[in-house]
């Protein structure tokens, strides 16, 4: 298992500019409570 050697905090995010605007509302919650938990899913293989 790979360990963080370590962590910067960025001022800009690495999410895509407008990216959300492409979203409604119930994805973009989901969205923020996928990112804040603490699993994730795999991606297909």
């Amino acid at each position: 298992m790979d360990e963080i050697e370590e962590r910067k905090k960025q001022s800009i995010s690495m999410m895509p500019e407008g990216m959300l605007d492409k979203l409604k509302e119930e994805e973009i919650i989901n969205l923020v409570a996928y990112l804040q938990g603490d699993y994730q899913i795999a991606l297909p293989e």
